[in-house]
């Protein structure tokens, strides 16, 4: 039987270019979050991007002017990311494989912000989620920078409706669309009847994965010494809505100048498939 991390290594390491795609440029996940680092980091910083995948934020910080380690555990998306560095003529400084659980065997530098956007929605059990936030504040200057990331939740519910609304009126698609419905529904019902907080891997192909309700991430982050900055939910109400990005710039610009502030507001954290909590170590 595979391990967890060998899961989410074989899922990363057939799909880089799906999770490239994912986070592509104009999306309010990745635009959003843009803006919170752009206006938290210092000019020049040393940046570690901890399970950063194939590297759309370490290209983008690059480009400002920042130093970026990229850390991942799939050596697929290692290996993506260099050739998408000289594609786009863009050097970070490092390129590292490894598990996040172990980051002290393969870190020994301190950088002035650490990102850790992934990996603690791909750890199911609580010590390693443990392990890797306090390896990341390992690694990270006092007064320095940390951004985490989590899946919602919601967000498989909110995906699930999704998928209805695409393919509701495509009759060839009628009994494609029931079998994948009343696959996901029983795991759907699981965790709003009982609030568990897995959701284990179906035959969509995503990995495991530990979805987390927001209300408690700020105290729970807290507890490791980190001052928060701001816990926000970066799709907030465009969650599923990325065609918007296809409006004119100047409409779809205002529309994530709007969410960018909505997306503060706690009673709306809910609505969107990732939170994203930045904070400074104390």
């Amino acid at each position: 039987m595979m391990s967890s991390a060998d899961i989410v290594k074989e899922y990363y390491n057939q799909n880089p270019q799906i999770e490239w795609n994912r986070l592509e440029g104009g999306k309010p996940e990745f635009e959003i979050t843009m803006r919170h680092l752009k206006e938290n980091l210092k000019p020049n910083s040393k940046i570690l991007d901890v399970g950063g995948g194939p590297g759309r934020y370490a290209f983008s910080l690059t480009e400002l002017g920042h130093k970026v380690t990229l850390f991942d555990l799939s050596e697929g998306n290692i290996e993506f990311a260099k050739n998408k560095s000289q594609e786009l003529g863009i050097n970070l400084d490092n390129y590292i494989c490894g598990n996040a659980t172990q980051l002290s065997n393969y870190i020994s530098d301190k950088y002035d912000a650490v990102l850790c956007l992934g990996p603690l929605y791909h750890l199911n059990e609580e010590k390693d989620r443990i392990a890797v936030i306090n390896n990341c504040l390992e690694a990270l200057k006092t007064n320095g920078i940390i951004a985490f990331g989590f899946i919602s939740a919601y967000a498989k519910y909110t995906a699930v409706l999704k998928f209805l609304m695409q393919h509701m009126n495509d009759e060839s698609k009628a009994d494609f669309m029931r079998n994948k419905y009343f696959e996901v529904v029983p795991h759907l019902l699981e965790y709003a009847q009982n609030q568990s907080p897995v959701f284990e891997r179906t035959d969509d192909g995503f990995t495991e994965s530990n979805f987390t309700s927001p209300h408690q991430l700020t105290n729970y982050l807290e507890s490791f010494g980190i001052e928060t900055i701001v816990l926000t939910s970066p799709e907030c109400l465009l969650t599923h809505y990325d065609e918007l990005r296809y409006l004119p710039k100047d409409i779809y610009d205002s529309l994530l100048n709007v969410t960018y502030y909505y997306a503060k507001n706690p009673a709306l954290h809910g609505s969107s498939e990732h939170f994203l909590y930045l904070g400074r170590k104390k």
